[in-house]
């Protein structure tokens, strides 16, 4: 990383200094605040690393300049005697982390590399959603993991032809927004997209809803009322919950779906449609056609294309991108927008860490309401919903991106050190502390962060 060290008194920053260097990272310094502004001017760093006490302006001042100006650079403000009020002023002003004198020099070290991998992160979920954008469209679902890009490439594939599709996911997985966006991406995107949530209906009233009914055909049957496929004619038409669509009514669905004429409840006349039926299941179709709760044949005529939804939990490196989404609109909501801007890494590690059964939807509920409860800039884990400000275990590893066969040294070396980040995450940075959380000595504890930092013998 490219650091500017900002310290007056030459000792204390000569050795900072010297240990950034030999960490790797390119190391400039200043001695007065004003001096580290130009030098900001001149060439913009990755990081600011300042104290808090400095001649003429000091920390806060410049740290407010310079996210004012430059606010992608993270700033890393050190104080002097554990004051926690300037602590506290300084994440409210916008400093990515702080760090309370004394401390090793190798805890800066680790900072910062905290703070470039967050830096990574925020970079690739900008690149994410310009590529999502870019490739999908404004009508798809967020995604960019490896199981959401199969949906996606799957939604690409059948969208230009007529074929129906069923959908399969969880409640919440986004089973509308696909069939939105299979509807928006077909030849009839001109047409109406109409959707019927079947599981709301009572068995008697669904038949009307989607036939439609001729007046005095039942008791409240005041006048003709055209269905969903009437409505839905030159469009497409969304069977939400179609597991919960009755036994009885389902050889008229199906006579409808090869025929594509029906008659109204009530009626006698055949009515015409042209439209495509996309059905969306929270219950796989095949294991209902299993116990004689679905029609085989129904089924079949469904699922000419089928495509499973993966849950949230099987895609979780998707939550930054889609919490990121879900903070633009939620600021938006309301008669004046909200303060939000972004999330702390404390509220994304809590959102990282749960398992989201209610998958997607849930997760866009936890970022409307932090966004409610965020007076400031950055959403913190105190304005999560309470089930998540709970204490975030640390995530066991995930074996992504490795080449076979596994460098088990390697292996444990990165298990080893997500623990270790994860237990300064929580004490804020106190090593006494973070030892406590992983049950080790102190010494043990910095044994450890110190051949992480430094491998060598």
């Amino acid at each position: 990383m490219d650091v500017l060290l900002v310290d007056d008194e030459p000792a204390k920053r000569l050795a900072l200094e010297t240990r950034l260097a030999r960490a790797g990272h390119t190391v400039r310094t200043r001695e007065r605040a004003e001096d580290a502004l130009a030098a900001v001017a001149e060439r913009t760093p990755d990081a600011l690393v300042t104290d808090l006490r400095l001649p003429g302006h000091d920390g806060l001042w410049l740290l407010r300049q310079v996210r004012a100006s430059h606010p992608e650079v993270g700033v890393i403000l050190i104080t002097a005697y554990g004051s926690v009020e300037s602590a506290v002023e300084a994440m409210h002003a916008g400093a990515s982390d702080y760090l309370t004198r004394p401390f090793p020099g190798e805890e800066l070290v680790v900072r910062l590399e905290r703070l470039e991998r967050q830096q990574a992160q925020a970079r690739e979920i900008a690149s994410l959603r310009a590529r999502v954008a870019e490739l999908a469209g404004p009508d798809l679902p967020i995604g960019a993991s490896d199981a959401f890009r199969r949906v996606l490439e799957q939604v690409r594939a059948v969208a230009p032809t007529d074929a129906p599709v069923l959908l399969v996911g969880e409640s919440g997985t986004g089973k509308e927004r696909v069939a939105r966006a299979i509807h928006a991406a077909s030849a009839r995107r001109d047409g109406p997209f109409v959707a019927l949530a079947c599981a709301t209906l009572s068995p008697t009233l669904i038949e009307s809803e989607l036939f439609g009914h001729e007046k005095g055909a039942f008791s409240g049957a005041h006048k003709a009322r055209r269905g969903r496929f009437e409505l839905a004619c030159g469009g497409t038409l969304l069977l939400d919950d179609a597991d919960d669509i009755p036994l009885e009514l389902q050889p008229k669905l199906l006579r409808v779906l090869q025929e594509r004429t029906f008659e109204r409840v009530g009626g006698e006349a055949a009515i015409e449609v042209d439209l495509r039926v996309v059905a969306a299941t929270k219950r796989p179709l095949d294991q209902l056609v299993a116990t004689g709760a679905f029609r085989e044949d129904l089924y079949y005529r469904l699922a000419v294309v089928e495509i499973p939804l993966p849950p949230l939990r099987e895609r979780l490196e998707d939550v930054p991108l889609l919490a990121a989404h879900f903070l633009e609109r939620a600021r938006a909501i309301g008669p004046s927008a909200r303060p939000a801007q972004r999330f702390g890494p404390g509220a994304l590690a809590r959102l990282a860490a749960h398992d989201w059964p209610g998958n997607v939807r849930e997760l866009e509920n936890a970022v409307q309401h932090a966004v409610a409860f965020c007076p400031g800039e950055e959403v913190g884990p105190d304005h999560l919903p309470p089930r998540l400000r709970g204490e975030v275990p640390p995530s066991g590893p995930r074996l992504v991106g490795l080449t076979l066969p596994l460098d088990y040294e390697a292996v444990l070396r990165r298990c080893e050190r997500q623990l270790l980040d994860w237990a300064l995450e929580r004490a804020a940075g106190n090593q006494v502390q973070a030892a406590r959380l992983l049950n080790l000595p102190r010494t043990t504890f910095q044994d450890k962060l110190r051949r992480q930092t430094d491998p060598s013998p």
